[in-house]
């Protein structure tokens, strides 16, 4: 939407932000462990990677991929964002979640 020309970008809150993660695994009775893992190396790839950055607007897990300045911008790049971000505790989550949702409906209406 932003090479598009909206007036839109990517902001960090100086506290952090959760990390939204794709994940790749080999489930346990998988047939074709072998065929399963050798496109999970493709996919962390560098070339894969950068890719799916440029496409998706999502940082590359890969630390070797090097993004272009241009499209850096649209994602949390470089190790000073990347330390802001941080795993949510979704056990804790799922046990407030009724308290949650009912202060978000507060705050919304």
């Amino acid at each position: 939407m932003k090479t598009s020309g909206l007036p839109i970008g990517f902001v960090m809150p100086k506290e952090g932000a959760p990390a939204v993660t794709s994940i790749l695994a080999v489930t346990r009775g998988s047939k074709n462990v072998d065929l399963a893992e050798k496109f999970i190396n493709i996919a962390l790839g560098s070339q894969a990677e950068l890719a799916y950055a440029t496409i998706n607007g999502y940082a590359p897990s890969n630390t070797t991929v090097r993004v272009p300045a241009d499209l850096q911008q649209y994602m949390p790049y470089g190790s000073a964002q990347v330390k802001l971000l941080y795993n949510p505790d979704y056990r804790l989550l799922i046990q407030l979640k009724s308290q949650i949702t009912e202060k978000l409906e507060q705050i919304l209406r």
